[in-house]
């Protein structure tokens, strides 16, 4: 762990002046050789992933929680904000709003200028009122995986109605039906009886589900989805 902060803040330090200046722990200082130890701090490059997402003031959810779990799993998560709210809109009445478009088409400006790349780009909740079906659809078509939840996927797939229960075959046909809007993706929060579950198409077909548990966890859809993007 003390190894993997110098790697990130990209600083050049030996192993003994590391000790030294006290960066290096007894347990770590007698767990690793000097040959170990240097290995473990040899420079790399984390990959970058331009998050696209809402902020909320309050609750625990989209770039509140993508971008510690991003940073914990090695990747140098950069966060482009849709829009500032003062809660998430999951049952605090109506919250304060700060549109970020003007502030998200100048910060990819800059970032044009520099020549930042990114390894991915994960987008979530884009604000405004002008979040159009056909439009995501467009912008589905563009991504390789999309991970929408039911009510999603069935606005994306212009269905009028759908079960209000899914058994696997059900629900792995309607992930099926998604890879026609891109390569690969998941259905996220499909309910399934006594059951609460995903189900995945495109290079790898599956249906994985847990006992449900009667509560609502707003933000657990985009920690998946962090761990997710974290984890390719």
């Amino acid at each position: 762990i003390h190894y993997a902060l110098f790697l990130r803040r990209k600083m050049w330090y030996t192993v003994s002046y590391a000790d030294k200046i006290g960066l290096v722990c007894a347990p770590c200082r007698a767990a690793h050789s000097a040959k170990e130890a240097s290995f473990l701090l040899k420079l790399t490059e984390p990959k970058k992933v331009l998050c696209i997402h809402d902020l909320s003031g309050v609750g625990r959810c989209s770039l509140a929680v993508i971008l510690p779990v991003l940073s914990v799993m090695g990747v140098q998560p950069v966060a482009l904000p849709t829009v500032v709210l003062s809660t998430h809109t999951g049952g605090f009445g109506t919250p304060a709003r700060l549109d970020g478009c003007d502030y998200g088409m100048a910060a990819l400006k800059h970032y044009r200028e520099l020549g930042l790349e990114f390894d991915c780009i994960y987008t979530g909740y884009l604000g405004g009122e002008a979040q159009f079906i056909d439009r995501m659809r467009t912008l589905c078509q563009r991504a390789d995986l999309i991970l929408p939840n039911v009510t999603e996927a069935g606005l994306l797939l212009r269905k009028e109605t759908l079960p209000e229960n899914f058994d696997e075959a059900g629900a792995q046909a309607l992930a099926d039906e998604l890879t026609t809007l891109a390569p690969d993706a998941i259905v996220t929060g499909v309910a399934m009886g006594k059951y609460i579950g995903c189900a995945g198409a495109g290079r790898d077909r599956f249906v994985i589900k847990k006992l449900h548990i009667e509560r609502s966890f707003p933000g657990t859809g985009d920690l998946y989805g962090a761990v997710l993007i974290g984890s390719l």
